[in-house]
């Protein structure tokens, strides 16, 4: 991974050590990153959604109506529920999509 993605994991989980943070939000960054380097938004999106799950930092699920659920499943399956729903909204999930959680590795990791 670039060190413009590195940057972008270690914002998301500065931002989740503080509240949870929705999809849009990995996207926004994705693409704030992909003018940087000259890649695709959608390709480092993908690539930030998976970092996050699959590294244990953040972990993917919905806003219920008192707290964060979880989507149960494992890496793999989660990393692609995540890219499915985003490809359904076509990358513009405007509210709709998915939130994510910091584990507490995420929350070590942002400390550092």
């Amino acid at each position: 991974m670039s060190s413009n993605v590195d940057q972008a994991i270690r914002d998301l989980l500065d931002e989740g050590l503080t509240d949870w943070v929705p999809v849009d939000r990995i996207i926004d960054i994705a693409r704030d990153v992909a003018t940087a380097s000259g890649s695709a938004g959608v390709a480092v999106a993908s690539d930030l959604i998976t970092a996050v799950i699959q590294r244990g930092l953040m972990v993917p699920g919905d806003i219920g109506s008192e707290e964060f659920e979880r989507w149960e499943g494992g890496l793999d399956e989660l990393v692609a529920r995540v890219i499915q729903q985003c490809q359904e909204f076509d990358w513009l999930p405007q509210g709709a999509g998915c939130w994510f959680a910091n584990t507490a590795l995420g929350d070590r990791m942002a400390k550092l």
